[in-house]
């Protein structure tokens, strides 16, 4: 999936990356999670989505409705019991997007805190959720979650890799 177009620009001006003093593009930073994965033999079926810290869900589907001007191709929202969160998912360009706004304390509310609104993860579905939550505990990445629990993409868990701060990693293990 390229993401080489005028809106997936727009969006990286809006929540720019900077990894280790560096800018990086969405697809540069997809592409080198994927690689991190695959050279931790992490078995992935493929990338889910990029996550965004928002203090309103309502004025960011505005303003990506603006943005996209009509590319939006569909919308899901959600609660989120585990994380105390809302969610609010939009496919642009067959590559979702999902916004989240905390509603309670969470490592997410932290970031909207410390960053405003920003990138905060990338997702990646796996396929052992556990067996990738082992293999990020024995090479000593900090777990958000040592366990998977119940997300709006199934079985989620978060790190944060020293690679990609100051972003979290989310695992995501669909039910397919």
């Amino acid at each position: 999936m390229s993401m080489s177009s005028a809106i997936w620009d727009q969006l990286e001006q809006c929540w720019p990356i900077t990894i280790n003093g560096q800018g990086m593009s969405y697809q540069d930073l997809r592409a080198q999670i994927a690689d991190f994965l695959k050279g931790n033999s992490i078995a992935y079926r493929h990338f889910s989505h990029f996550g965004v810290v928002v203090p309103s869900i309502e004025q960011a589907l505005e303003g990506i409705n603006k943005l996209a001007n009509g590319l939006v191709e569909s919308l899901k929202k959600d609660y989120v019991q585990t994380y105390q969160v809302f969610v609010a998912r939009v496919i642009i360009q067959q590559i979702e997007l999902e916004f989240i706004e905390p509603a309670g304390e969470s490592f997410l509310a932290v970031s909207l805190k410390n960053r405003g609104t920003c990138l905060q993860h990338v997702s990646f579905d796996v396929e052992d959720i556990e067996k990738a939550l082992g293999i990020f505990r024995d090479l000593g990445v900090p777990l958000i979650n040592e366990k998977p629990l119940c997300g709006s993409h199934g079985k989620v868990a978060f790190c944060q890799p020293s690679l990609f701060e100051p972003l979290y990693l989310e695992l995501c293990q669909s039910s397919v």
